[in-house]
């Protein structure tokens, strides 16, 4: 499993594209980049692989746990279909000290997510798309650059 963030480090859509596309064993991702930037790129570029059924996501982000669970990823693939992920659950922290607490928290999240809670998803989608506006303008990704 690979960590994105690890040590303050963004591997970038680069990286995890060619490792999605070069590492047929991969199976999990632990993305714990603690910035919601970082998060939406790494489901991205899953989503973008083509494997996002293959490769499960997971949360480190102590800080969004229950956001980066409630959320659901959408790209557009190169065939003008949109494919969706999630982040399936969490690990590090709280997670692992707070077992029985973390399962308590997941089931009802889970369970949004199972009967599709139209309202919530649909804020959350644009919660995640208003966040990638604001990394395409201010330019985030280029440390805040402007790119328009």
């Amino acid at each position: 499993m690979i960590i994105e963030g690890q040590a303050g480090i963004s591997l970038g859509y680069r990286f995890w594209s060619r490792l999605a596309e070069e590492m047929a064993n991969l199976v999990g991702i632990e993305i714990a980049s603690f910035n919601r930037y970082y998060t939406i790129e790494v489901a991205r570029t899953i989503i973008d692989s083509g494997r996002a059924n293959e490769i499960a996501l997971y949360t480190g982000n102590d800080d969004n746990i229950i956001n980066d669970l409630l959320t659901t990823y959408k790209s557009e693939n190169k065939m003008d279909k949109y494919i969706e992920a999630n982040i399936v659950g969490g690990l590090l922290s709280h997670w692992a000290a707070w077992t029985r607490r973390s399962v308590e928290i997941y089931r009802p999240i889970k369970k949004i997510k199972e009967e599709k809670k139209e309202i919530l998803r649909e804020l959350l989608m644009l919660n995640l798309h208003v966040t990638t506006e604001q990394a395409l303008t201010f330019g985030f990704l280029q440390g805040f650059q402007r790119v328009i």
